[in-house]
C-alpha cells in the first residue's frame, strides 16, 4: 500500500535449483518431472557446464540433449530459462541462442560479461530468442545505459544489489515506459524474497520472479515465512511490513554453528595446504578426497560397531556358533531353490 497499491494479487515465478544433483541430460529430465509434479511452470539452469568464453561442438551438443530432455520431460507446459552466467564471447553467444531457438526458452540469461552494454546490445540484435540481464547492474545509474542502448529484452534487478526497494521500483517504472518485462533476479534468502514479492505487486511490468526451489533446512526457523503456491504463482503476502518477522535468538544460533563448520573447514584446508606444500611427503591431496577418507573411515567404525554389538549378543545369549552355521548353510540352500519370476520379481510357486 505505501507503494502505491497492488497491480496484482499473484506473481508468477520461476525456480532455479530444481537440477540439484543432476549431471547427464536424462536425469536433468527426471528432476524436470519432479519440479513439474509440484506445480512448477517455470525453470532455470545452466547447460553449459565449465565452458568459458567459447565451447566445443561436443560440448555444445551434450547441453543441448540437457534442454531437450527437459523439454521432451515437461512438453510445452513449462517456460525454460536457460542461463548463461555471463560467461561467453559475441559469436559463441549467438550461436548458442539460435541453437536455443527450437526449444522454445522464455529467455537466454546474462549470455556476455555484464562489463560491456555494446556487447550484450550485438547479442541481443543478433539472437532470434529474448536476451535478459541486470542482476549485475547496480542502481539506476547502471540502467540508464542499458536503456538507451535497448541492450535487453527483460531486466533483471537484484534487490539486495541495486539498491532496495524504491531504487528497483523506479528502474521498474522506466522500463515500463519503454516496454520491457521486469524480472527480478531472486535467488536469496527469506527477507529479500519478502521485499521483492511487495515490490512485484506494484509494478505493472512485472512479469516472473525467481525463487530458489530448495534452501538451507534451517531457513523456516530463522524466520516466519509462509507463502501460498498454487498454479506457479505466489499470493502476495498481506501481512505488516515485509510480511516476515525475524527469529534473531535462532539466526544468532545459526551464524554460530556456520562459524564453527567455517572454522573446521578452515583447519583442515590448513592441514592439506601443510602435507601438499611438504617436500617429504610425497603426496596431493584435494579437500573432496580427504573428504572420501574420512566417510570410508566413518564406514569402517560403523562396521566395527555392529561387529560389537553382535559379540556382546553372542555372549549374552551363550549362541552356539558352530550350529548357527549349520542353520544358515540350510538357510542358503533352501533359498537358493526359489525361483524368482523375472516379470514381477518376486518367489514363483
Amino acid at each position: 500500500q505505501l507503494l502505491g497499491g497492488k497491480a496484482t494479487e499473484k506473481v508468477r515465478i520461476y525456480v532455479n535449483g530444481w537440477f540439484a544433483g543432476a549431471k547427464e541430460p536424462e536425469e536433468f529430465g527426471e528432476k524436470a518431472k519432479l519440479a513439474m509434479q509440484r506445480g512448477v511452470t517455470a525453470m532455470k539452469w545452466d547447460p553449459f557446464g565449465k565452458n568459458y568464453l567459447n565451447i566445443s561442438n561436443a560440448e555444445l551438443d551434450k547441453a543441448l540433449r540437457c534442454v531437450s530432455a527437459v523439454r521432451e520431460a515437461c512438453g510445452n507446459k513449462v517456460d525454460l530459462l536457460i542461463e548463461g552466467h555471463g560467461r561467453f564471447n559475441i559469436p559463441t553467444a549467438v550461436k548458442i541462442a539460435k541453437e536455443l531457438e527450437q526449444f522454445k526458452p522464455m529467455f537466454f540469461e546474462e549470455p556476455v560479461p555484464p562489463d560491456n552494454l555494446d556487447a550484450l546490445k550485438e547479442v541481443k540484435t543478433k539472437s532470434p530468442v529474448a536476451i535478459s540481464a541486470g542482476e549485475r547492474l547496480y542502481t539506476r545509474w547502471d540502467y540508464r545505459p542499458l536503456f538507451d542502448k535497448m541492450a535487453a529484452d527483460y531486466i533483471q534487478p537484484d534487490i539486495s544489489h541495486a539498491g532496495g526497494i524504491m531504487e528497483l521500483k523506479k528502474i521498474a517504472a522506466e522500463a515500463e515506459s519503454r516496454y520491457i518485462p521486469f524480472a527480478p533476479h531472486n535467488p536469496s534468502g527469506p527477507v529479500a524474497n519478502a521485499a521483492t514479492l511487495q515490490l512485484a505487486a506494484t509494478c505493472p511490468n512485472f512479469e516472473i520472479l525467481e525463487i530458489m526451489y530448495s534452501d538451507v533446512d534451517w531457513r523456516a526457523d530463522v524466520t516466519n515465512e509462509s507463502l501460498k503456491y498454487e498454479d506457479g504463482y505466489i499470493t502476495i503476502p498481506d501481512k505488516p511490513g515485509l510480511g516476515i518477522e525475524i527469529n534473531e535468538e535462532e539466526l544468532r544460533e545459526e551464524v554460530q554453528e556456520f562459524s564453527k563448520k567455517e572454522k573446521k573447514y578452515k583447519e583442515t584446508r590448513k592441514l592439506i595446504d601443510a602435507i601438499n606444500n611438504t617436500p617429504e611427503i610425497n603426496v596431493t591431496i584435494t579437500i573432496d578426497e580427504l573428504r572420501e577418507e574420512f566417510n570410508r573411515f566413518n564406514k569402517v567404525a560403523d562396521r566395527l560397531e555392529r561387529l560389537e554389538e553382535l559379540r556382546h549378543t553372542i555372549v549374552l545369549y551363550d549362541i552356539d556358533l558352530s550350529k548357527l552355521e549349520s542353520e544358515l548353510d540350510k538357510f542358503q540352500k533352501e533359498v537358493s531353490l526359489i525361483k524368482i519370476c523375472p516379470t514381477c520379481n518376486r518367489p514363483m510357486e
